[in-house]
C-alpha cells in the first residue's frame, strides 16, 4: 500500500494499516517533522523535531506491526 505524506492524513493511515496487517507500506514524504505540526500527527513527537517524517514513522509503525514490510521514500 502507497501511503503520500506522514502527516495529518497520512499518520493515522499508516498505523491503522500496520494494525490490520497490510503486508507491504510505503510511506512517501519529503518533510520534516514540526512542533507545529504534532497535534495532529500522531506517528511523531517532540523529540523527532527538524528529522524526515518517512523515516521516522517507520519506527512508530514497527511498534504496532512487526511482521510487515515498510519502506521509506525520503530525501
Amino acid at each position: 500500500m502507497f501511503v503520500e505524506g506522514a502527516g495529518g492524513l497520512g499518520s493515522p493511515v499508516s498505523i491503522y494499516l500496520a494494525a490490520v496487517g497490510v503486508g507491504i507500506i510505503i510511506i512517501c514524504n519529503f518533510d520534516s517533522i514540526s512542533l507545529t505540526n504534532l497535534n495532529r500527527q500522531i506517528l511523531h513527537d517532540d523529540t523527532r523535531i527538524s528529522m524526515h517524517k518517512a523515516t521516522l514513522g517507520i519506527t512508530t509503525i514497527e511498534r504496532i506491526n512487526l511482521e510487515i514490510i515498510i519502506m521509506a521514500l525520503c530525501n
